[in-house]
């Protein structure tokens, strides 16, 4: 049993749980850790097993279920937030060993999951600290046991967001470039949610051309997933990320029309 990579593996899933039951703040420092962890084992792999088969592909460990939205709102934006939790392989003792995580490509791509499940919880927290403060401004009166939240404390928290995202997605690229990247698939999905989520970061910061260049990008990779054959296959996964593309699709409809 690869003892290192299981303990990180179990702080991630541990911080997974608490970002579904909303305790954000609690989850950054387990899953702080697990990234200390898999530092240390990037390192230690790679004079190692640097080429060695690749026996993970990140988009089975997305759920299909959590990516659709049920609003109807023609503003509404679609946020993907649900953490995605690394599997555990049990032992004939009960034990919980990981048949992942042993090899420097391994240990990179599963490094890049927990990276952005760090990400989602600074967006998430964020996001709930801005619902709060709008709150407050529409209340003389206070109805949390929180202290109030502040205008930079916010901005802080979406830009931690974006500036982990933003490292998420160069790791992820670097991965894919990697001899061995491509053994099981490109991890299409996880790249969509980390652009989607970035795109609205950067919304939220009115970095208003940045936010267009992420949406724009997944535009472009869901009409060339399409017109190569994918659509059907990976539609459960792919359709949520058309809300937020939809505006340029219309754009696009307009000036062919025009």
């Amino acid at each position: 049993m690869n003892l290192p990579s299981h303990h990180a593996i179990s702080r991630n899933n541990v911080a997974v749980a608490q970002i579904k039951a909303g305790q954000y703040r609690s989850s950054i420092s387990g899953l702080t850790a697990a990234i200390h962890s898999f530092k240390h084992l990037i390192t230690s792999t790679e004079t190692g097993i640097t080429n060695g088969p690749n026996t993970i592909v990140i988009d089975d460990f997305i759920n299909e279920i959590s990516l659709f939205t049920d609003t109807d709102d023609a503003e509404s934006q679609y946020l993907y937030d649900d953490p995605i939790r690394i599997p555990e392989v049990p032992c004939a003792d009960g034990c919980s060993n990981n048949a992942i995580g042993s090899t420097y490509l391994e240990c990179s791509m599963i490094s890049s999951v927990v990276v952005f499940n760090l990400a989602l919880a600074h967006h998430l927290e964020a996001d709930r600290l801005q619902k709060l403060h709008h709150e407050e401004g529409q209340s003389d009166k206070s109805t949390s046991d929180e202290e109030p939240t502040s205008d930079e404390e916010i901005y802080a928290g979406f830009r931690k967001a974006q500036q982990l995202y933003e490292i998420v997605l160069n790791m992820h690229r670097d991965v894919q470039g990697k001899k061995c990247a491509c053994d099981r698939g490109a991890n299409v999905v996880f790249a969509l949610a980390i652009v989607n989520n970035l795109g609205l970061i950067h919304r939220e910061l009115h970095n208003n051309d940045a936010s267009r260049k992420c949406f724009q990008h997944i535009l472009s990779t869901l009409m060339c997933l399409t017109d190569a054959g994918y659509g059907d296959r990976l539609s459960s996964k792919l359709h949520p990320f058309f809300v937020n593309v939809t505006p340029l699709i219309s754009k696009t409809r307009v000036a062919s029309a025009g």
